[in-house]
Protein backbone atom coordinates (compact mmCIF):
# COMPACT_ATOMS: atom_id res chain seq x y z
CA UNK A 1 0.00 0.00 0.00
CA UNK A 2 1.21 3.37 -1.04
CA UNK A 3 1.98 6.49 1.70
CA UNK A 4 -0.48 8.24 -0.58
CA UNK A 5 -3.37 5.40 -0.26
CA UNK A 6 -2.11 4.67 3.53
CA UNK A 7 -2.98 8.85 4.88
CA UNK A 8 -6.25 8.50 2.99
CA UNK A 9 -7.58 5.39 4.45
CA UNK A 10 -6.39 7.23 7.98
CA UNK A 11 -8.38 10.28 7.13
CA UNK A 12 -11.30 7.92 6.53
CA UNK A 13 -11.35 6.64 9.74
CA UNK A 14 -10.85 9.80 11.67
CA UNK A 15 -13.63 11.31 9.84
CA UNK A 16 -15.73 8.30 10.69
CA UNK A 17 -14.98 8.33 13.74
CA UNK A 18 -16.08 12.03 14.48
CA UNK A 19 -18.98 11.61 12.62
CA UNK A 20 -19.71 8.85 15.28
CA UNK A 21 -18.87 10.64 18.17
CA UNK A 22 -21.26 13.63 17.20
CA UNK A 23 -23.72 11.01 16.44
CA UNK A 24 -23.55 9.91 20.19
CA UNK A 25 -22.92 13.23 21.59
CA UNK A 26 -25.97 14.53 20.17
CA UNK A 27 -27.81 11.45 21.36
CA UNK A 28 -26.94 11.74 24.67
CA UNK A 29 -27.96 15.26 24.76
CA UNK A 30 -31.21 14.65 23.56
CA UNK A 31 -31.68 11.66 25.74
CA UNK A 32 -31.08 14.13 28.84
CA UNK A 33 -33.43 16.64 27.83
CA UNK A 34 -36.32 14.65 27.38
CA UNK A 35 -35.17 13.01 31.04
CA UNK A 36 -35.14 16.88 32.56
CA UNK A 37 -38.71 17.23 30.53
CA UNK A 38 -40.18 13.95 32.17
CA UNK A 39 -38.51 15.28 35.30
CA UNK A 40 -40.33 18.57 35.13
CA UNK A 41 -43.88 16.84 34.23
CA UNK A 42 -43.89 14.34 36.56
CA UNK A 43 -41.49 15.19 39.30
CA UNK A 44 -42.62 18.22 39.40
CA UNK A 45 -46.41 18.21 40.18
CA UNK A 46 -45.65 15.77 42.82
CA UNK A 47 -42.99 17.68 44.69
CA UNK A 48 -45.50 20.68 44.71
CA UNK A 49 -48.29 18.59 46.29
CA UNK A 50 -46.04 17.40 48.85
CA UNK A 51 -44.50 20.60 50.01
CA UNK A 52 -48.50 22.14 50.59
CA UNK A 53 -49.05 18.15 52.51
CA UNK A 54 -46.24 18.48 54.48
CA UNK A 55 -46.08 22.33 54.97
CA UNK A 56 -42.31 22.60 53.50
CA UNK A 57 -41.61 26.08 51.75
CA UNK A 58 -38.85 26.85 49.36
CA UNK A 59 -36.71 28.11 51.78
CA UNK A 60 -36.87 24.60 53.82
CA UNK A 61 -35.86 22.90 50.40
CA UNK A 62 -32.58 25.58 50.30
CA UNK A 63 -31.77 25.05 53.65
CA UNK A 64 -31.56 20.82 53.59
CA UNK A 65 -29.47 21.15 50.25
CA UNK A 66 -26.78 23.40 52.06
CA UNK A 67 -26.96 21.14 55.06
CA UNK A 68 -26.67 18.18 53.16
CA UNK A 69 -23.51 19.84 51.37
CA UNK A 70 -22.54 20.37 54.25
CA UNK A 71 -22.86 17.14 56.03
CA UNK A 72 -20.77 15.84 52.32
CA UNK A 73 -18.07 18.11 53.54
CA UNK A 74 -17.22 16.79 56.68
CA UNK A 75 -18.23 12.94 56.16
CA UNK A 76 -15.59 10.61 57.61
CA UNK A 77 -14.05 13.52 59.72
CA UNK A 78 -13.86 13.21 63.53
CA UNK A 79 -13.14 15.83 66.10
CA UNK A 80 -9.61 15.62 67.27
CA UNK A 81 -10.43 15.30 70.93
CA UNK A 82 -13.18 12.33 70.17
CA UNK A 83 -9.64 10.69 68.24
CA UNK A 84 -7.78 11.34 71.05
CA UNK A 85 -10.37 9.42 73.32
CA UNK A 86 -10.68 6.37 70.79
CA UNK A 87 -6.81 6.33 71.00
CA UNK A 88 -6.70 6.42 74.86
CA UNK A 89 -9.09 3.40 75.26
CA UNK A 90 -7.33 1.58 72.69
CA UNK A 91 -4.21 2.06 74.24
CA UNK A 92 -6.32 1.21 77.85
CA UNK A 93 -6.95 -2.30 76.37
CA UNK A 94 -3.06 -2.72 74.67
CA UNK A 95 -2.21 -1.93 78.49
CA UNK A 96 -4.08 -4.14 80.03
CA UNK A 97 -3.22 -7.05 77.66
CA UNK A 98 -0.01 -6.12 78.09
CA UNK A 99 -0.12 -6.31 81.95
CA UNK A 100 -1.44 -10.13 81.48
CA UNK A 101 0.97 -11.04 79.53
CA UNK A 102 3.74 -10.08 81.58
CA UNK A 103 2.19 -11.95 84.70
CA UNK A 104 2.58 -14.91 82.37
CA UNK A 105 5.57 -14.16 81.19
CA UNK A 106 7.11 -13.88 84.38
CA UNK A 107 5.26 -16.80 85.70
CA UNK A 108 6.98 -19.15 82.73
CA UNK A 109 10.33 -17.54 83.70
CA UNK A 110 10.39 -18.11 87.45
CA UNK A 111 9.20 -21.95 86.83
CA UNK A 112 12.07 -22.56 83.80
CA UNK A 113 14.80 -23.99 86.39
CA UNK A 114 14.08 -27.44 86.36
CA UNK A 115 13.81 -29.50 89.56
CA UNK A 116 15.87 -32.38 88.40
CA UNK A 117 18.90 -30.76 86.72
CA UNK A 118 20.20 -34.40 85.68
CA UNK A 119 16.91 -34.89 83.89
CA UNK A 120 18.33 -32.34 81.53
CA UNK A 121 21.55 -30.85 80.06
CA UNK A 122 22.83 -28.27 81.22
CA UNK A 123 22.82 -26.52 77.32
CA UNK A 124 19.22 -27.11 76.66
CA UNK A 125 18.06 -25.87 79.97
CA UNK A 126 20.10 -22.73 79.46
CA UNK A 127 18.07 -21.69 76.12
CA UNK A 128 14.74 -22.32 77.47
CA UNK A 129 16.09 -19.75 80.52
CA UNK A 130 17.07 -17.00 78.23
CA UNK A 131 13.99 -17.75 76.24
CA UNK A 132 11.63 -17.26 79.25
CA UNK A 133 14.33 -14.22 80.54
CA UNK A 134 13.87 -12.58 76.93
CA UNK A 135 10.43 -12.71 77.08
CA UNK A 136 9.67 -11.70 80.29
CA UNK A 137 12.05 -8.50 79.20
CA UNK A 138 9.95 -7.60 76.24
CA UNK A 139 6.83 -7.83 77.62
CA UNK A 140 7.78 -5.42 80.67
CA UNK A 141 9.06 -3.61 78.29
CA UNK A 142 5.64 -3.56 76.18
CA UNK A 143 3.93 -2.45 79.52
CA UNK A 144 6.12 0.49 80.47
CA UNK A 145 5.91 2.05 76.95
CA UNK A 146 1.90 1.11 76.98
CA UNK A 147 1.67 2.72 80.64
CA UNK A 148 4.10 6.16 79.37
CA UNK A 149 1.52 6.37 75.98
CA UNK A 150 -1.50 5.92 78.15
CA UNK A 151 -0.05 9.04 80.46
CA UNK A 152 0.61 11.32 77.25
CA UNK A 153 -2.75 10.63 76.14
CA UNK A 154 -4.62 11.49 80.21
CA UNK A 155 -1.98 14.53 79.69
CA UNK A 156 -3.54 15.81 76.21
CA UNK A 157 -7.12 14.30 77.42
CA UNK A 158 -6.60 16.65 81.10
CA UNK A 159 -7.12 13.30 82.64
CA UNK A 160 -5.38 13.32 86.05
CA UNK A 161 -3.66 9.67 87.66
CA UNK A 162 -6.30 8.87 90.35
CA UNK A 163 -8.90 9.76 87.47
CA UNK A 164 -7.58 7.26 85.03
CA UNK A 165 -10.69 5.41 83.12
CA UNK A 166 -11.19 2.35 83.88
CA UNK A 167 -12.93 -0.86 82.26
CA UNK A 168 -16.67 0.04 84.36
CA UNK A 169 -16.44 4.01 83.59
CA UNK A 170 -19.39 5.24 82.12
CA UNK A 171 -16.84 7.60 80.12
CA UNK A 172 -14.52 4.14 79.03
CA UNK A 173 -17.81 2.00 78.40
CA UNK A 174 -18.85 4.88 76.09
CA UNK A 175 -15.86 5.28 73.85
CA UNK A 176 -15.93 1.11 73.59
CA UNK A 177 -19.08 1.09 72.45
CA UNK A 178 -18.55 3.58 69.72
CA UNK A 179 -15.58 1.90 68.94
CA UNK A 180 -16.76 -1.06 68.22
CA UNK A 181 -19.38 0.73 65.94
CA UNK A 182 -16.76 2.06 64.10
CA UNK A 183 -15.10 -0.44 63.28
CA UNK A 184 -18.21 -2.44 62.06
CA UNK A 185 -19.19 0.90 59.82
CA UNK A 186 -15.82 0.57 58.19
CA UNK A 187 -15.96 -3.31 57.99
CA UNK A 188 -19.50 -3.11 56.58
CA UNK A 189 -18.26 0.08 53.73
CA UNK A 190 -14.91 -1.74 52.89
CA UNK A 191 -17.45 -5.00 52.11
CA UNK A 192 -19.56 -3.00 50.01
CA UNK A 193 -17.10 -1.53 48.11
CA UNK A 194 -14.85 -5.00 47.26
CA UNK A 195 -18.61 -6.03 46.17
CA UNK A 196 -19.53 -3.07 44.18
CA UNK A 197 -16.11 -3.56 42.29
CA UNK A 198 -16.37 -6.67 41.73
CA UNK A 199 -19.92 -6.34 39.78
CA UNK A 200 -18.60 -3.72 37.41
CA UNK A 201 -15.69 -6.10 36.58
CA UNK A 202 -18.14 -8.98 36.31
CA UNK A 203 -20.54 -6.58 33.86
CA UNK A 204 -16.87 -6.00 31.91
CA UNK A 205 -16.02 -9.15 31.38
CA UNK A 206 -19.56 -9.96 29.62
CA UNK A 207 -19.29 -7.07 27.12
CA UNK A 208 -19.20 -8.46 23.88
CA UNK A 209 -16.22 -6.25 22.83
CA UNK A 210 -13.92 -7.16 25.65
CA UNK A 211 -10.79 -8.06 24.31
CA UNK A 212 -8.89 -11.32 25.02
CA UNK A 213 -6.42 -10.20 26.93
CA UNK A 214 -8.76 -7.76 28.44
CA UNK A 215 -11.10 -10.63 29.55
CA UNK A 216 -8.09 -12.80 31.49
CA UNK A 217 -6.90 -9.82 32.99
CA UNK A 218 -10.75 -9.49 35.13
CA UNK A 219 -11.07 -13.09 35.45
CA UNK A 220 -7.86 -13.41 37.68
CA UNK A 221 -9.11 -9.92 38.90
CA UNK A 222 -12.12 -11.33 39.60
CA UNK A 223 -10.42 -14.76 41.45
CA UNK A 224 -8.38 -12.05 43.34
CA UNK A 225 -11.70 -9.53 44.48
CA UNK A 226 -13.28 -13.13 45.66
CA UNK A 227 -10.51 -13.85 48.14
CA UNK A 228 -10.44 -9.87 49.14
CA UNK A 229 -14.61 -10.42 49.50
CA UNK A 230 -13.97 -13.32 51.60
CA UNK A 231 -11.27 -11.78 54.07
CA UNK A 232 -13.63 -8.85 54.10
CA UNK A 233 -16.77 -10.76 55.12
CA UNK A 234 -14.81 -12.04 58.12
CA UNK A 235 -13.78 -9.06 59.39
CA UNK A 236 -17.17 -7.86 59.47
CA UNK A 237 -18.63 -10.90 60.66
CA UNK A 238 -16.37 -10.45 63.50
CA UNK A 239 -16.90 -6.94 63.76
CA UNK A 240 -20.00 -7.05 64.17
CA UNK A 241 -19.78 -9.93 67.38
CA UNK A 242 -17.81 -7.35 69.07
CA UNK A 243 -20.92 -5.06 68.63
CA UNK A 244 -22.07 -5.98 72.16
CA UNK A 245 -18.68 -7.27 73.80
CA UNK A 246 -16.77 -4.14 73.67
CA UNK A 247 -14.15 -4.84 75.74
Amino acid sequence: MSKHRRRIYIDFFFQQWDEEKYENLGLMLLNNYNQALRILEVDGPELERAKEQFNIHDGDLKKWRLEEKEYFLTLGKEPEEHLLKIAYVECLQELRAAKEKYKLANVLFINSTPDDASAETYTSALSKTRKRETEQRYADERRDQLTHDVTLFEEKLGISRNQRWTFSSPEFLEIAKYVSRRKYEKALDKLQKLVIQWLFELQKLNLSHTAYKMRTHLAKSLQTRCNSIRNAVTAYNKAALELDHPN
